[in-house]
């Protein structure tokens, strides 16, 4: 981690139901933590309200890629690190605003190990993909599944009258 001061350092504990945001500044030693539900909206409205520069960290989980992804315009620079090789983040009680609250103090006093996550240039293609395949392929399997379905009968599969029944849930 590089030496460069920021004017916030701020750390997200990230949970399924709530998240909780401690936030440090270059100036104090103050530990302000805020405890919401889990929403990455209201995660980028938070850092866009901070000025100057910002550090984020997040601990490495099956969400922190994502939250990388989203948050990556939102603040100069985001560490992720192992939760297992922080021993502070081991000790004590566990509760989303400490562990919040210790983390942002790794993260100020350059204590943390990150782990490596790559900025994704294709991040636009995925969106993208993600947002056709949501209204796209819907249509298209109820446009395609009864057609198969019609193919097999027309060229006397044995139980085509009965044959597959795919996996596509389609929903409206």
């Amino acid at each position: 981690m590089d030496a460069r001061m920021y004017d916030h350092y701020v750390a997200v504990d990230w949970s399924i139901k709530n998240m909780a945001i401690a936030r440090m500044t270059a100036k104090s030693n103050k530990i302000t933590v805020v405890e919401a539900k889990s929403d990455v909206g209201e995660l980028q409205a938070y850092l866009t309200h901070l000025r100057g520069t910002k550090i984020l960290a997040i601990e490495e989980t099956t969400t922190s890629q994502w939250l990388y992804t989203e948050l990556t315009d939102y603040v100069d620079r985001i560490v992720v690190c192992d939760p297992h090789r922080n021993k502070l983040l081991n000790e004590g009680p566990k509760t989303d605003k400490i562990d919040a609250s210790k983390l942002v103090q790794l993260l100020k006093a350059n204590l943390l190990k990150e782990v490596y996550h790559s900025q994704d240039r294709f991040l636009h293609l995925k969106r993208s993909s993600r947002n056709w395949c949501g209204t796209i392929l819907k249509s298209d399997a109820r446009r395609v599944c009864p057609a198969l379905v019609s193919s097999a009968r027309l060229r006397s599969f044995p139980g085509s009258s009965r044959l597959i029944v795919l996996p596509i849930r389609v929903t409206s």
